[in-house]
């Protein structure tokens, strides 16, 4: 499966690296191509390559690696059209600037705030939050096993329910 991933940050790099070690084709898309380049060639990882966000965009199953605060749903509104039908792997966590609360009503979440952007951008995967907190919070060493708890699987038709 070829996977775009939208972002350079910690949670972007660590997925790129497990889905690539798991045999996926992976493009680390980023705004700055030269920071993706360094990236990937430092993971030296067969089925990684480095790109722009136009070519991670490519790929059938895209993955925003952006956090909710620094504008992810502003990103992804002027390319609903782009990803109309593609599998959206969605990890949106609404932390706020230090880790200590949500921006985001408790009624509510990150994957739901992405669903109501648009009924038209096809079927999203939702992952619960520990495993962001797994990624985020102890540096991942080569032969550490990673670790995905659950996953919330939304789509506008309700037929994922």
């Amino acid at each position: 499966m070829k996977i775009g991933i939208l972002g350079t940050g910690r949670m972007g790099v660590r997925l790129a690296a497990m889905y690539a070690r798991a045999g996926h084709e992976v493009v680390l898309g980023s705004r700055d191509t030269e920071r993706s380049r360094r990236i990937a060639a430092g993971l030296a990882l067969p089925g990684l390559a480095s790109g722009d966000y136009d070519q991670a965009l490519d790929a059938p199953v895209v993955l925003p690696a952006i956090f909710l605060r620094d504008g992810l749903l502003d990103q992804i509104e002027p390319l609903r059209t782009v990803l109309a039908g593609k599998i959206l792997i969605d990890i949106t966590n609404p932390f706020n600037a230090d880790y200590t609360d949500f921006i985001t009503p408790w009624d509510t979440s990150g994957t739901e705030r992405m669903t109501l952007l648009s009924g038209e951008l096809g079927t999203r995967l939702g992952f619960f939050p520990r495993m962001n907190y797994t990624l985020l919070g102890t540096p991942w060493k080569p032969g550490q096993a990673d670790e995905v708890v659950g996953a919330l699987i939304a789509r506008p038709d309700g037929d994922a329910r």
